[in-house]
């Protein structure tokens, strides 16, 4: 079989209504099961992009796109660090659903979470490397 060089607008649609029937199980499904979620949800997603895109497939990542890739994931830990103190503030509910998203730390140990963090990229916007301890942050900081 002969994977599609770009999608139909039939399986791009589809797709994103995968995605987003996908990430509503992972948030609104039971917190339990939440890690094995959001694993098959990266990995379906990754492998949906690879059979559908064959620029993708062809992609041979170089030194310089690692480097671009840690600058990206920077920067989205920044957005996420401001994201997160403006919630708190902003939202009537915001430091109480954030410190419902950072419990999700304490259902798996944090090895497993770190060997599925690559396959589950940074859609859940944990914070694993400032708050290691899983206690919520004092305000202000």
């Amino acid at each position: 079989m002969k994977l599609p060089e770009r999608p139909s607008g039939a399986v791009a649609a589809a797709s994103v209504a995968a995605a987003y029937g996908a990430f509503a199980a992972v948030f609104r499904g039971p917190r339990a099961r939440f890690w094995p979620r959001m694993t098959r949800t990266g990995l379906g997603l990754g492998a949906l992009a690879l059979a559908t895109e064959g620029d993708l497939r062809r992609i041979v990542p170089r030194p310089r796109d690692v480097a671009l890739g840690i600058g990206i994931a920077a920067g989205l830990y920044g957005v996420f660090q401001v994201g997160d103190r403006v919630a708190r503030v902003v939202m009537p509910k915001g430091a109480e659903d954030i410190g419902d998203i950072y419990q999700l730390r304490s259902l798996r140990p944090k090895g497993e979470i770190a060997a599925r963090d690559p396959l589950c990229g940074e859609c859940d916007g944990i914070d694993r490397t400032q708050r290691p301890s899983g206690k919520k942050p004092a305000s202000g900081q």
